[in-house]
């Protein structure tokens, strides 16, 4: 129900995270002075290329009601940020587990929508309803909400805010 920290429980509940935990073992098993990142929600697609940002801005300015789930909460995050925070850890030489996602509070998949759909101005009207309303074939885990204590605890935390990256990617679509 929390933010996952690096030192937390790790208790995947889907295949794709399972296999991310097992690959994590087996380079810690291969490598002492690993360095392993968790990211969350990436956005920031090249121009041509789609993320869920621009999936939902183009689903935005076609429809009148847009559904999203609002159950699943997470961490958006900018890949410029994410390269910019690796970079920084490789010139630090930092080993180890590291959460690197946006900085700002956790959110749900409709909250995400709602400010996409804010940012760009836009009349149509985001209704919640449950991850079941997509018909899955994998399900999705509830909670992929992180925190970056690692970071943080290094002093090496210049993971920007996700919601003022977010605002401006939108912007840019405009």
């Amino acid at each position: 129900d929390t933010p996952y920290i690096e030192t937390s429980d790790v208790l995947p509940t889907t295949v794709h995270h399972k296999q991310k935990l097992e690959a994590e073992g087996i380079v810690q098993g291969l490598f002492e002075d690993s360095l392993i990142l968790r990211t969350g929600w990436l956005f920031g697609a090249n121009v041509g290329q789609t993320d869920f940002v621009t999936a939902r801005i183009a689903e935005i300015r076609a429809s009148d009601v847009v559904y999203s789930n609002v159950q699943q909460i997470g961490n958006p995050t900018f890949v410029n940020d994410l390269v910019l925070q690796i970079q920084h850890l490789l010139d630090f030489n930092a080993i180890g587990v590291f959460n690197c996602v946006g900085n700002g509070e956790a959110v749900s998949r409709f909250d995400y929508v709602e400010k996409i759909a804010k940012t760009l101005g836009a009349k149509t009207e985001i209704k919640e309803c449950s991850s079941s309303y997509f018909g899955r074939v994998a399900p999705v885990s509830p909670n992929e909400s992180a925190f970056n204590k690692g970071l943080d605890s290094l002093g090496a935390n210049i993971m920007g805010n996700w919601e003022d990256r977010l605002v401006k990617y939108v912007s840019s679509f405009q």
